[in-house]
């Protein structure tokens, strides 16, 4: 996506949505072609963990996610202020001596790996990387440096209510995480917006 963007284009919001929602749509249509000329019952098991489940995860396959995760925040937490700085404007985090391109590659590089880790594990489930960091950052506000522990443990309570939900709400029929978390992410940001254009 960087390279579709341009190296010098951080600064540049509509070009790297537009690469973005681009590479998002190619990769998408590769996704939909396997599921064409695939056979019926793997296509819907394919189906169903595009659209989120912890159905199939066990404790065993949570080695890898748990110590990717784990050095993921560490990392996070050395660049702390860094990003912190960079959340008040990249002329201010520059004049704090702050390498603007080279701390916001690297957060976005770790960001990707553990999104890798966690969809390889239980599917796609939307929204939930937006809604809990927005929440958490409307609660406790922008510059807490201890924020990352909150996004992960109020995402974590956020997901098993969720799951039980998915498990509860039709009998004998689970429904897809990614279903309930869009309906609760598309509420939670249509009613910010909502209060926000209210202003």
């Amino acid at each position: 996506m960087l390279s579709i963007a341009g190296t010098n284009s951080y600064n540049q919001i509509e070009r790297m949505l537009l690469a973005g929602v681009a590479t998002s749509f190619l990769f998408s249509a590769a996704t939909s072609a396997l599921l064409y000329h695939s056979d019926p019952q793997a296509a819907a098991s394919i189906l169903f963990w595009t659209l989120g489940s912890f159905a199939q995860a066990q404790w065993s396959m949570l080695a890898l996610p748990t110590a990717i995760i784990g050095l993921s925040l560490l990392a996070f937490f050395a660049f702390s202020r860094q990003v912190i700085a960079i959340s008040s404007g990249d002329e201010t985090a520059s004049s704090l001596g702050v390498n603007v391109p080279q701390v916001r590659l690297l957060m976005l590089i770790i960001s990707s790996l553990i999104c890798a880790v966690i969809v390889a594990a239980c599917g796609g489930i939307s929204f939930v990387g937006l809604l809990i960091p927005h929440f958490v950052r409307l609660v406790f506000g922008q510059d807490k440096m201890n924020n990352y522990l909150f996004v992960a443990t109020i995402g974590g309570l956020f997901m098993i209510y969720v799951d039980l939900a998915a498990r509860t709400l039709l009998v004998n029929q689970e429904i897809p995480l990614g279903i309930i978390t869009s309906v609760i992410g598309s509420a939670f940001f249509l009613l910010i917006l909502r209060q926000r254009s209210a202003k």
